[in-house]
């Protein structure tokens, strides 16, 4: 649903059909359908079957070199935070994933250097680096919906930079896994965290210099959105249509599985709707505050 809910922020971006993303399929965002699995007449539970992570989701041709899809794969090396420059082996599944081009080379490396140009430009050329490499509404976007549903592993890794023909710099969200309250192994994070605070301490230069650079756009967006697309209604009818076209036997026969495996501190046992709803505005609620909406 993360993923559903930003392609209907996409949907009403300013500039949108100027940009790359216009001609994505779904925007660039994976299109999920539950499907409870069964193996040899046994239950295995719910699952969600989804568009797959490859060139085709973005409108690239992944033979193409100027056609690029990078993310990071880690929130350790100096190169995902920009604080160092990249090579070819940096580009080939290791430091980041090349989901495009398939075949890495020099030219995918100098394109990429524009990212680190601006991450560490001064005050003097920021504005000039921006506007020549940066599809701005797009970053803007990427930000306002972080901060709404919490995108904390978004921040550094989990996030595609994608570029097509030349065009300018779009920022995708993709995993979207640690959210909300949930983090990605089960366990409960920060619902009430300054996501400013997040984005300090990610310490991704590029995201870091965007956000300092627009923080009052990104709150402007985030109003708008939240009379619309980002209402705590409207997020929560989201999840509700999705939990409505699932059987409640298969919620049972889910639960049944799965919720007396490592119930300790690090994983949870599953939650009702209700309770996501009010993790929900929750959430919302915070970022109003932090915002002073």
């Amino acid at each position: 649903m993360n993923a559903r809910l930003y392609q209907q922020i996409t949907a009403m971006r300013t500039g949108l059909a100027d940009s790359i993303v216009a001609k994505m399929p779904n925007y660039g965002q994976v299109n999920g359908l539950p499907v409870e699995l069964g193996i040899n007449g046994y239950d295995q539970g719910l699952y969600v079957l989804e568009t797959y992570h490859e060139d085709k989701l973005y409108n690239l041709n992944d033979k193409k070199t100027n056609n690029i899809a990078l993310s990071a794969n880690n929130d350790d090396e100096p190169s995902t935070g920009f604080y160092q420059q990249v090579g070819v082996g940096n580009l080939v599944d290791t430091t980041f994933a090349n989901i495009s081009p398939e075949k890495v080379d020099q030219t995918v490396v100098d394109q990429f250097d524009q990212l680190y140009q601006l991450a560490n430009a001064s005050d003097q050329d920021y504005a000039r680096l921006e506007e020549k490499y940066i599809d701005v509404p797009a970053a803007i976007d990427y930000l306002a919906f972080s901060f709404a549903i919490n995108n904390s592993d978004g921040l550094r890794k989990n996030i595609t930079y994608i570029s097509k023909n030349g065009s300018k710099w779009v920022f995708m969200p993709y995993d979207l896994d640690m959210t909300w309250d949930n983090s990605f192994d089960g366990s409960v994070q920060d619902i009430n965290k300054n996501f400013e605070t997040e984005i300090q301490e990610r310490d991704n230069k590029l995201l870091s210099a965007f956000y300092a650079h627009h923080k009052q756009d990104i709150i402007n967006r985030y109003k708008e959105l939240r009379t619309s697309v980002l209402s705590t209604d409207h997020v929560t009818s989201l999840f509700k249509e999705w939990f409505n076209s699932i059987p409640a036997t298969a919620f049972d026969n889910n639960r049944y599985l799965w919720d007396g495996l490592h119930n300790d501190d690090t994983r949870r046992k599953s939650i009702s709707p209700d309770q996501l709803y009010q993790i929900i505005q929750q959430r919302l609620d915070s970022v109003d505050h932090f915002w002073n909406i």
